[in-house]
């Protein structure tokens, strides 16, 4: 049987697509390692088998290639998240997602990515820019549930956003032990512990 030939021409929305989420994910690979300022867009370009300038066409800037890393993340996890929590009381879907946040943030590549995330804004006024923006993304169904429980009257009324900055500094910030090379950064407990520590003391501030 002869081979079909290989079809040449622009690829199709669908190819354009893999090809896409190829070039996402060997990026998010590389700069977990090397870092923002580190990554080399031709080692993205060789791991993902395209051009440098197939990605360059696509994402001028390696900002711009960062900025649709972090959103495709956050697209996914809040994806996943909504899975779990649809139909669920608000106070139930805001733990959950908490905890889904929670257990993303401490994910080792993942918190090594936040890090030089945070190190490349603090020299450059667009990625704390970004980081502002994709904050907003973070807490944007955190804020939902919170207004959803407030309107059920379980959780006190307040701004949703100074709750939600609350429950996120109480989850997140064991990540900051992570960069200053802490090895027990639970504290001699599980991370589930932890979490369910953290979330206590959030109920006990905001609950009825």
């Amino acid at each position: 049987m002869e081979k079909e030939p290989r079809r040449q021409g622009r690829p199709t929305r669908e190819e354009a697509a893999e090809n896409d989420d190829r070039v996402l994910s060997n990026a998010r690979a590389v700069f977990c390692e090397q870092g923002i300022t580190g990554a080399s867009m031709d080692e993205i370009a060789a791991a993902s088998g395209v051009t440098k300038h197939t990605i360059y066409r696509r994402y001028p800037s390696k900002l711009l290639l960062v900025d649709a890393v972090v959103e495709r993340d956050l697209k996914q996890l809040t994806t996943a998240i909504d899975a779990v929590v649809r139909n669920s009381d608000p106070v139930t879907a805001l733990r959950e997602t908490a905890l889904r946040y929670f257990q993303f943030s401490i994910e080792p590549a993942n918190a090594s990515f936040s890090s030089f995330l945070l190190a490349e804004a603090a020299y450059s006024q667009e990625m704390r820019q970004n980081l502002r923006r994709w904050n907003d993304l973070y807490l944007a169904p955190m804020i939902a549930h919170v207004e959803a429980a407030q309107r059920a009257s379980r959780i006190l009324p307040g701004p949703p956003r100074k709750w939600c900055l609350l429950l996120a500094d109480l989850i997140s910030g064991v990540t900051r032990l992570h960069r200053l090379g802490e090895e027990d950064i639970f504290d001699g407990t599980s991370p589930e512990s932890f979490f369910e520590e953290r979330w206590a003391i959030f109920c006990r501030a905001t609950l009825p």
